[in-house]
């Protein structure tokens, strides 16, 4: 069942981390951060900043938590043979901050993210599924002599909704804690003229995880639009009287019904 999905024209710049790479903010430039990588072949070069907020020096990077991290570059080096430094960075672009707190080990993946890389073309049909594939070079017998054979999926990352922005929880008067945030797009969110950025999940809705010590759930709800206004009496029915430790996380659901890529926010109860 193997059809051709892309033919590639040139080689993909990529290489393994030669050192681990910490968890990093998204939003900001991290002047005091590097990224140093073993290239398999080829080379890294600077752009100017003004470049890399159009999109230029992108990369992706394999977190510890699985999850692929993009991120740019303004500054690259060859402090040695083959190893180039990569600075003035911005994190967790594309919706992948989760990622960029996770960090890389040494030896992650590496892969730079120019005109090499393809799209394989993935279906809404597809996204569940692992596939196999195979890879090797134009021309050839398409047998295992020439052809590896790689699995990989499900591909369902790009169908999460971004997670939302400024999760703030503030206590309140009358001992409930009021908690807002921020909505982020998935696309097309980069304007500065509308006075909302478009809503590619067709809805807004969000859903709110209360946790606990030790990650337990204490409370699962879904709501339109911020602030959630977490009650007193909800707060005592969950934890109890006495001081307790709690994350709430906010996700936007997204058009598939599917919460996407949460925010957390660490607080106190006190009842």
């Amino acid at each position: 069942g193997y059809v051709l999905r892309a033919t590639l024209g040139e080689q993909a710049i990529a290489g393994n981390l030669a050192v681990a790479l910490p968890s990093g903010r998204m939003g900001r430039w991290e002047r005091g951060q590097t990224v140093d990588v073993q290239l398999f072949s080829g080379a890294a070069a600077s752009a100017s900043e003004a470049l890399v907020l159009g999109g230029a020096n992108a990369a992706a990077v394999k977190s510890t938590s699985g999850e692929w991290e993009v991120l740019q570059f303004s500054d690259a080096r060859e402090i040695s043979a083959g190893v180039w430094r990569l600075s003035g960075l911005l994190r967790g672009q594309l919706g992948s901050d989760d990622a960029a707190g996770a960090g890389a080990n040494s030896g992650a993946e590496f892969v730079l993210l120019d005109s090499a890389v393809v799209s394989a073309g993935i279906t809404t049909a597809e996204a569940e599924l692992v596939l196999n594939w195979k890879i090797g070079p134009s021309g050839k017998d398409f047998t295992d002599r020439y052809f590896a054979t790689a699995t990989a999926g499900p591909a369902t990352r790009a169908k999460r909704s971004y997670s939302p922005a400024h999760l703030k929880v503030a206590d309140q008067a009358d001992g409930s804690k009021r908690v807002d945030w921020i909505r982020r797009g998935s696309s097309d969110g980069d304007g500065w003229d509308a006075a909302e950025i478009p809503l590619p999940e067709g809805m807004e809705s969000y859903q709110i995880r209360v946790l606990g010590a030790g990650g337990i759930l204490k409370r699962l709800l879904t709501v339109n639009a911020a602030p959630w206004i977490y009650a007193a009496t909800e707060m005592l029915s969950d934890f109890g009287t006495g001081l307790s430790a709690a994350v709430i996380e906010v996700s936007q659901i997204g058009a598939d019904g599917m919460p996407g890529i949460p925010t957390s926010h660490s607080t106190t109860i006190q009842i």
